[in-house]
């Protein structure tokens, strides 16, 4: 019999489109994957479950799927090039030849997305001539890594500092020396501090850095030193 030719198209297009596609049945084993899927999977026996980098993940992901019957959640999978974040939707639906309880499956690769959101957020919170944590990153996180300090039963110091003079180092010298100073004053502060330390760019000249020691005192006036 003649096929229809919007039935020759979709099947055209799932051949030759870049989305993952697999069914699955009720127990996450693969009924069919296009051929997008086929190319992503370490082996074409993998289950569902096997494709999540974390279980955990595949859990909320699951529950998600029996309460409403169709989710999409942003998470790590294993591929064949490694590991990479997918947006993974599904949708229950009935195997087409058995009509027994079943899955559809579609995956988008998003890890240039995340990347660029990433980057973007470490852009938001870092200095960019330094590469130290800003104003907004103190903010933000001041609060909480304080406190994170003190219920294990720490002490908590803050050094503020400024550079004497940086003015006259732009001034007489231009502001590529004076943007150099900062960043060997980084470098400097980096080395001297210790791990769990957390040092900051306020702007300008102007540093912070929040030491948390069992005996501050001595610790504080070492770094300070």
């Amino acid at each position: 019999p003649d096929v229809a030719p919007e039935s020759l198209r979709s099947v055209q297009a799932l051949l030759h489109t870049s989305v993952m596609i697999t069914l699955y049945d009720g127990n996450g084993h693969p009924l069919y994957r296009i051929p997008a899927a086929r190319e992503s999977v370490n082996q074409l026996s993998e289950t569902h479950a096997d494709r999540f980098v974390n279980q955990q993940d595949y859990r909320h992901f699951m529950s998600a799927l029996r309460r409403r019957g169709s989710v999409t959640h942003t998470v790590l999978v294993q591929t064949r090039q490694g590991v990479s974040w997918h947006e993974v939707s599904a949708r229950s639906c009935l195997d087409a030849v058995t009509g027994g309880q079943a899955c559809v499956v579609s995956e988008v690769d998003v890890s240039d997305l995340k990347r660029t959101e990433a980057r973007a957020n470490h852009l938001a919170l870092h200095d960019a001539l330094t590469g130290l944590p800003n104003r907004s990153f103190v903010t933000r996180n001041f609060v909480h890594t304080l406190q994170d300090a003190l219920q294990r039963g720490m002490e908590a110091a803050l050094i503020f500092m400024d550079l004497d003079h940086f003015k006259d180092i732009n001034d007489t010298l231009g502001h590529a020396a004076g943007d150099e100073l900062l960043v060997q004053m980084a470098k400097r502060l980096r080395r001297v501090v210790r791990e769990g330390d957390l040092i900051a760019r306020l702007g300008g000249d102007e540093f912070l850095i929040l030491v948390t020691s069992t005996n501050i005192e001595r610790d504080a006036d070492a770094v300070a030193h």
